[in-house]
């Protein structure tokens, strides 16, 4: 009887950091994702100049908070991909470049949806 209860309890504590895991992931996805989305248009980023740049630091300063966490939680090749697409971001908004910079905002959104199916369903 004492195993069945301790397998029970196992089995709860595991169920309960998979959906505490998951709901973390959707929450640092979905932090970085509302941040990109709040990015000007890429033709009205041509014009961006500093203010440009500080929204794109505070993606990827949101984003350092939370790419180890991610890489641990979601995988490592899906962190990569997030900081790649920021790093993209960062020099498209320096060069002034909007069809960079629209790529590069389209990567990193497409990178943070795969962060958010690791999540798992209904996230």
């Amino acid at each position: 009887m004492r195993s069945f209860v301790a397998a029970c309890a196992f089995l709860a504590l595991t169920v309960a950091a998979a959906v505490s895991a998951s709901v973390w992931l959707g929450g640092a996805a979905g932090e970085v994702r509302s941040r990109v989305e709040a990015l000007p248009p890429p033709t009205e980023a041509a014009e961006g100049g500093t203010a440009l740049l500080r929204q794109v630091d505070g993606i990827a300063s949101a984003w350092e908070r939370r790419r180890r966490g991610v890489a641990l939680l979601a995988g490592e090749r899906e962190a990569a991909a997030v900081t790649a697409a920021v790093g993209s971001l960062r020099a498209a908004a320096e060069s002034r470049d909007p069809g960079g910079f629209g790529a590069a905002r389209e990567d990193l959104l497409a990178a943070l949806r795969e962060i958010t199916l690791a999540a798992g369903p209904g996230l």
